[in-house]
């Protein structure tokens, strides 16, 4: 189904934007604009999900080349990394 398509993928997406700063072990490290597309089949019918669109922005690009003390890159560099001893 559609809507856990969205779930799963919201997940993924958000290890690319994600990090571990001294207050919040999962800081969101972005902003996102999500828009969600839907048809109506009939009058009586309830609308249906067909299509969803999410933009990021001010993604924390500087935490990229350095971060401060106690703090963490991107979760998907760790997730990469990790994935790579596993193979």
């Amino acid at each position: 189904l559609l809507p856990n398509k969205l779930r799963d993928a919201a997940v993924v997406l958000e290890a690319f934007g994600n990090a571990l700063t001294s207050r919040n072990w999962n800081s969101s490290r972005f902003g996102s604009y999500s828009l969600a597309q839907f048809q109506m089949e009939s009058r009586h019918s309830a609308p249906r999900l067909v299509g969803h669109r999410t933009t990021r922005f001010l993604l924390d690009r500087g935490r990229v080349t350095s971060r401060c003390t106690g703090e963490r890159n991107f979760h998907i560099f760790y997730q990469c990394c990790g994935a790579a001893k596993h193979s």
